[in-house]
């Protein structure tokens, strides 16, 4: 009994001058049913078969499921092969077609090929098992997936994955690349995964759970052979294998000398993997992240090349995804006692205000809520705290890549008094205020931003903090001083 479900089987075989020939031999758990034939012969064993996870993608009634399972049994035994009507439009999971052929050496097994339809999409391993004190298992699978009615852009031509294992007393070590092909030859696109574990553990836990651990985990990605990667310590996870509807992952790890935790759930809806992913990063500087997802969001064009390397300090983010119509991110990002440097806004407000000591900004925290839709980004509630200024605001970036936002700043006294510009400004003010606000427009693309002081705003501003503005005659003074600050 697994997972609170019984295991049935049925094996049937006979032994004879012409190896063991195995004429039947079927398994059934819940809603898996799996039958194969074949022989063993001279080192080799050939087996054919099929097999189905049945109701997988949505529920039906048990009644239901058994008709189905005993409609398909009486195909397979009839034609040895299920008709195309069986595959992943039956709502379930089927591998059907299973030709294996396995051969054994005095210190290896050769697996010469497994070759299978996956819901019509066929695929191929091949690989070699060698054992003794340290095994080492090296497998590669090939599958050339069935696109019907996908852009011939966004088809996917093939899927290749090599992995290798070597095992050592408790632990193994082991690198896993996939490739991607997608495309056609005008429009071909190869993205690559690797993944490599070292001294990982695969422990099976209370309620059929299996845990994952690595003391040492790198994962890299490109695309078109522009690639970024990051590392993780003392990595661990949790696979929750043996829910009938959704496939729940945990795992926790060290990160960039921060904390990395994270959840996972993930749900078929109409035959659609339906990821629903929780990310919570802690304790990671700025700079460094940064470096990592700069070429991931190379999609988004010269936004983020003018924020790498930009900001400093210690990053703590809560981040989920959603797969909406339109896959979106969202969350709360908060840096802790960092600095912007070189930034594209501090610079020109250094220029505008004439106050060098703008261009870099020590601040205390930057906390905001995000969105990233598609190529859409929003920045909302944005706010900076320092000693120097007090920054908030919202910032977007649409479809289109045009760039609209206002943002509101706060000077002291104290620091606009060292602006030559706005000296006879802050004279007519006095001593009106300890601080001095600002708003500013922002448009444009994202790789000519253009920032604007919007005065009618400032005047607005000034009316409240001044008695009798208009009465004393400050306004027309304060114009034709704004005229000269704006050029």
């Amino acid at each position: 009994r697994i997972g609170g479900e019984p295991l049935e089987y049925n094996f049937a075989s006979t032994l004879g001058r012409g190896g063991l020939q195995i004429q039947d031999f079927r398994m059934k758990k819940g809603n898996f049913r799996a039958a194969f034939s074949g022989v063993f012969h001279k080192g080799i064993l050939r087996i054919k078969g099929d097999a189905n996870l049945d109701n997988f993608y949505q529920k039906t009634p048990a009644a239901s499921r058994q008709a189905g399972f005993m409609r398909r049994m009486k195909q397979f035994l009839v034609y040895r092969k299920w008709p195309q009507k069986i595959g992943i439009c039956a709502g379930g999971i089927n591998i059907f077609d299973i030709k294996c052929v396995l051969k054994t050496h005095r210190d290896h097994l050769e697996i010469k090929n497994i070759n299978f339809y996956f819901n019509n999409h066929p695929v191929n391993i091949s690989g070699d098992w060698a054992w003794g004190k340290e095994p080492v298992l090296n497998l590669t699978l090939l599958c050339l997936p069935k696109n019907p009615g996908s852009s011939s852009a966004k088809r996917i031509k093939k899927i290749e994955t090599k992995a290798a294992f070597a095992f050592k007393e408790t632990v193994f070590d082991a690198k896993i690349l996939t490739e991607i092909l997608k495309g056609d030859s005008a429009n071909q696109c190869k993205q690559a995964i690797e993944t490599t574990f070292k001294d990982a553990t695969l422990r099976l836990l209370a309620k059929f759970n299996l845990k994952l651990s690595a003391q040492r985990l790198f994962c890299s990605y490109s695309e078109n052979d522009e690639p970024y990667a990051f590392a993780l310590k003392n990595f661990e996870s949790v696979f929750d294998c043996f829910s009938s509807e959704v496939f729940n992952v945990k795992f926790k790890s060290m990160f960039l000398e921060g904390g990395l935790y994270g959840k996972a759930k993930l749900s078929f809806q109409d035959r659609v993997l339906k990821p629903d992913i929780f990310l919570q990063i802690t304790k990671v500087n700025a700079k460094d992240l940064s470096s990592i997802i700069y070429p991931a969001f190379s999609v988004y064009g010269g936004l983020f090349s003018s924020l790498k390397d930009k900001i400093n300090g210690k990053i703590f983010c809560r981040a989920n995804y959603k797969p909406e119509h339109i896959p979106r991110w969202q969350g709360q990002i908060a840096i802790q006692n960092g600095y912007l440097e070189d930034f594209q806004f501090s610079n020109w407000l250094a220029e505008f205000f004439d106050i060098t000591e703008l261009k870099k900004i020590d601040f205390k925290t930057i906390l905001f809520r995000f969105l990233i839709a598609g190529k859409a980004i929003k920045l909302e509630q944005i706010s900076l705290n320092s000693e120097k200024v007090q920054l908030g605001g919202d910032f977007y970036l649409k479809e289109n890549g045009l760039i609209e936002g206002k943002l509101s700043l706060n000077l002291p006294a104290v620091i606009l008094k060292t602006s030559p510009k706005f000296n006879l400004l802050l004279a007519l003010i006095g001593n009106a205020a300890l601080q001095v606000g600002f708003d500013f427009q922002i448009s444009g693309a994202c790789d000519a931003i253009n920032f604007k002081w919007l005065e009618s705003d400032f005047k607005n501003r000034l009316q409240k903090i001044l008695p009798g503005f208009i009465e004393r005659g400050i306004e027309k003074k304060i114009e034709r001083i704004m005229r000269d600050i704006s050029g």
